[in-house]
């Protein structure tokens, strides 16, 4: 399998500070994991998944969108997501939990 190298942008790791339905300030790991060959991984309190990605470009920008596969509590789960730069170390970011919630986010890059 060849390695696919992506923009280096994305790539590393992020600390989730800020979340629309979960408070992250307390004892909930919030985080994300984008490598150089476009796979990752996230942990969001009760959900997480493994990551499948890419750089797509818009007329307004580029965001990393991803699919993921992992588990929601003790389920398994699905869903996709994306990861757009605010600054040079932060994003903000938006994953989709299949036939479930929908959680925004801003990181910090760790």
């Amino acid at each position: 399998m060849s390695v696919i190298n992506i923009d280096r942008d994305y790539l590393g790791n992020w600390h989730i500070y800020q979340m629309d339905i979960i408070d992250v300030e307390t004892d909930v790991k919030a985080v994300i994991r984008i490598n150089q060959n476009r796979l990752g991984h996230f942990e969001i309190g009760m959900v997480s998944g493994e990551i499948d990605g890419k750089v797509t470009y818009y007329p307004d920008g580029k965001r990393f969108e991803f699919s993921w596969i992992g588990i929601n509590e003790k389920d398994r789960a699905s869903g996709w997501g994306w990861l757009k730069k605010k600054d040079k170390d932060s994003v903000e970011g938006y994953v989709k939990i299949h036939l479930g919630d929908e959680l925004k986010f801003l990181a910090r890059r760790v």
